[in-house]
């Protein structure tokens, strides 16, 4: 059986679905350990009395899945010394933490160089890396939304600006004046991954919910959409 992928939005948060139909009478949602939901519903049920039933069962499946998150493998936090890893577009750096006259991080041979001046601080180099990354996702960000925009030239998008900050749930939001604000985390991601977030960004700017109007604009500038989206999830939850 294949399984359609539906998203239902329930206030600030969105409800991300498998429904699977087949030959039965009721509709049911399942949740998993690994957070994923699954809708079994009858062959003939409308989607619109499924989405209801999705948001109407809202609560209790976020529930569940606070419930199971709190059973999966804790991301130690990083130290910021030599010889953890660090994320950049999708790949893995080794930390390399120097002394120097001058401070600097730069990639190098597959190590991620953080040259601090003076004595070895870990606060000083967790700053240093974030500075680099802030600067680092500034030029790659403005870069992506250019390739972005491409698809869009018919859809005329009129005014638009580019904001970073820091998110802790969400990877991207817009406004209605044309604002499309980016987490700076996105920059540890592949550049699949990044662009995926500002077409859905830019979709939004043309159809502001998850109607029928957006999905289709989304399908016509990106037909791998779900792709990327399974990476971005696999990505977020680590």
């Amino acid at each position: 059986m294949t399984a359609e992928v539906h998203v239902v939005e329930y206030g600030s948060q969105s409800i991300e679905y498998s429904l699977i139909r087949s030959k039965r009478r009721t509709l049911g949602i399942h949740v998993y350990p690994d957070l994923s939901v699954t809708v079994r519903a009858p062959l003939k049920a409308a989607l619109g009395e499924i989405t209801k039933l999705v948001r109407r069962r809202g609560a209790w499946i976020i529930k569940k899945q606070h419930y199971f998150a709190t059973f999966l493998p804790p991301v130690p936090p990083s130290k910021y010394e030599s010889g953890e890893t660090h994320r950049y577009l999708g790949r893995q750096y080794r930390l390399k933490v120097m002394s120097g006259d001058k401070p600097a991080t730069k990639l190098k041979a597959g190590h991620l160089e953080v040259i601090v001046t003076g004595n070895t601080n870990n606060g000083q180099v967790q700053k240093q890396l974030q500075l680099w990354y802030l600067e680092r996702a500034n030029q790659v960000f403005a870069k992506r939304l250019e390739v972005c925009l491409e698809p869009f030239q018919k859809t005329k998008i009129a005014s638009l600006e580019l904001t970073l900050r820091t998110m802790k749930t969400r990877w991207g939001s817009c406004s209605p004046r044309g604002r499309i604000t980016l987490n700076t985390h996105l920059i540890r991601l592949p550049k699949r991954c990044i662009d995926y977030v500002i077409t859905h960004e830019l979709c939004h700017l043309k159809q502001p919910n998850h109607g029928e109007g957006f999905y289709r604009l989304l399908n016509s500038v990106m037909p791998d959409w779900r792709d990327r989206r399974e990476k971005l999830n696999w990505y977020g939850s680590r």
